[in-house]
């Protein structure tokens, strides 16, 4: 998608394998092959179709958007969570991409960083 950033699709770690850190060390090794290509930072989107957060308590704007973002709470075990214990950070969401109230959440990380 972007020349010195690559976009991470899903990973999906079967539920009984959770908290094992395979996923972890999955992100961590996908880390590590970007910066050796030289890419500087990875991109994920994470969507809330379920009503797991509380970006879908409300009608998103640009008026809240920033207010809500920064005071978003996990109601369901969403992965945005997991990414940020990863050390990414949510840049944006769009906020009806799967439907009214339905957000998707955009993360990044600058990998070089962990070097």
């Amino acid at each position: 998608m972007y020349e010195k950033t690559w976009e991470l699709h899903p990973i999906v770690i079967s539920r009984k394998f959770h908290r094992c850190a395979y996923g972890r060390k999955l992100l961590a090794e996908l880390e590590r092959i970007a910066l050796e290509k030289g890419f500087i930072g990875i991109f994920a989107g994470s969507d809330d179709e379920t009503d797991s957060t509380s970006l879908s308590d409300s009608d998103i704007t640009a008026e809240n958007i920033f207010h809500e973002i920064v005071n978003i709470k996990n109601y369901k075990h969403h992965p945005y969570e997991f990414y940020k214990k990863c050390v990414y950070s949510i840049v944006g969401i769009i906020p009806n991409a799967n439907g009214d109230r339905k957000p998707d959440i955009w993360l990044w990380k600058d990998i070089r960083k962990n070097i």
